[in-house]
């Protein structure tokens, strides 16, 4: 279970508040008896399996409001300051597959995204780190080669990669270790999943490394 993640339930509430970041059936076992309603964070990402079960439950899902503040005059104003548009770049390594089609079937308004393509695995880690630098930017590595793709990436100063193995749960590992960088195979996944993994690694917020990690992994 992630270390931020906290469920609040008042013994006679009908609502279940769980504080983490990514949300999956896994924290949801046994929790839901009674239970009408599932308050996550505004920027939650609740993971298909959970809301298939939230579904069939009946069970409403409902996502915090972002917190407001007051300007001196008394206008209400998001709390939050529209954020700098995120930089996606998407590579993809010794593959047919399109990183021009993962992009455009990707629906956010908010990431700047950048396509390349290349046969070199050891080049795809140079413009990894190059891209992985910049301020609130993440790479995508589309590669059949995740071994070799994720050893050379993580060999880069400033790269935190992490490998995806499963489709609802890697934002957990991403998480863990505060990604800027995910591996995953074009040929483990098809293309909707493909998509949808990338749209879900690329709309969260910036993840940063672990105080714990930080002298290792950064």
């Amino acid at each position: 279970m992630n270390g931020d993640l906290t469920k609040l339930r008042d013994a006679n509430s009908d609502e279940l508040r769980i504080a983490g970041s990514v949300v999956t059936l896994a924290d949801l076992n046994g929790r839901l008896g009674g239970v009408r309603r599932l308050v996550v964070r505004p920027k939650a990402v609740v993971t298909p399996s959970a809301r298939d079960e939230l579904r069939e439950r009946r069970i409403d899902l409902v996502f915090e409001a972002v917190p407001t503040a007051k300007k001196q005059n008394g206008d209400a104003v998001s709390a939050v300051s529209s954020a700098t548009p995120k930089d996606l770049t998407i590579i993809a390594a010794r593959t047919r597959t399109s990183p021009q089609e993962i992009a455009s079937a990707i629906k956010s308004t908010d990431l700047r995204i950048d396509c390349r393509s290349t046969d070199c695995l050891i080049e795809t880690s140079d413009r990894t780190a190059e891209s992985a630098s910049k301020v609130n930017a993440v790479v995508v590595i589309v590669t059949a080669h995740t071994a070799a793709a994720l050893c050379l990436a993580n060999r880069k100063q400033g790269v935190r990669a992490v490998l995806v193995s499963d489709a609802d749960e890697f934002l957990r590992d991403a998480d863990a270790v505060g990604a800027n960088v995910i591996v995953v195979s074009p040929k483990k996944f098809p293309f909707y999943q493909l998509k949808r993994i990338v749209e879900r690694f690329a709309s969260c917020d910036a993840r940063k490394c672990p105080p714990v990690f930080r002298d290792r992994l950064n």
